[in-house]
């Protein structure tokens, strides 16, 4: 598979399809996630407005979202949080890197979010998921500590669409320096 990019996309989707296992089961969850969607809105009265009133929301939060923000951060200082910004991701690993080092910390403990994944903090950091509380089979996300000197092999084996991208821009920055 090529680098991921809009240009590719046509082309990394027709290899992907040659995949009888991915197809299989992409055929399964379109079928299940829509047939499961139509019976959960037929038990919500007004789904459309409920759809565009959520839509408004999202789009007056986006918006405004360095308000939102700013006012976040005042109320979670207020309540004792420390705030950290960054302007990147290798800036969010860097942050924590430090505060790893300022406290000389062995074990990390980190809240179920995407932002990890985003950021590649496992791979900027060589940490390593040791423990972790029981979580739904469908949910789990393995994490494998390996060099940064296996990234081709790991992107050779990666099938994951979201993975493949944060690797490539991973790589991207990484030829960057």
């Amino acid at each position: 598979m090529t680098h991921v990019t809009s240009e590719t996309f046509d082309q990394n989707a027709r290899v992907a399809l040659r995949d009888t296992q991915l197809r299989g089961a992409l055929d399964n969850l379109v079928k299940t996630f829509g047939d499961r969607r139509k019976e959960v809105i037929k038990t919500v009265d007004d789904w459309e407005g409920l759809r565009n009133e959520a839509r408004r929301i999202k789009d007056e939060t986006l918006l405004n979202l360095d308000r939102y923000l700013e006012q976040f951060t005042g109320n979670a200082e207020k309540a004792g949080a420390v705030i950290h910004w960054a302007r990147d991701g290798r800036e969010a690993c860097g942050i924590i890197l430090d505060l790893i080092d300022a406290h000389d910390a062995t074990n990390v403990v980190k809240s179920k979010s995407m932002a990890t994944e985003e950021i590649h903090l496992f791979l900027a950091t060589g940490l390593s998921d040791v423990e972790r509380p029981e979580v739904e089979e469908d949910e789990r996300i393995d994490v494998e500590v390996r060099p940064l000197s296996d990234l081709d092999a790991i992107l050779a084996e990666t099938k994951d669409s979201k993975t493949l991208i944060g690797l490539y821009r991973l790589k991207d920055r990484l030829g960057a320096r």
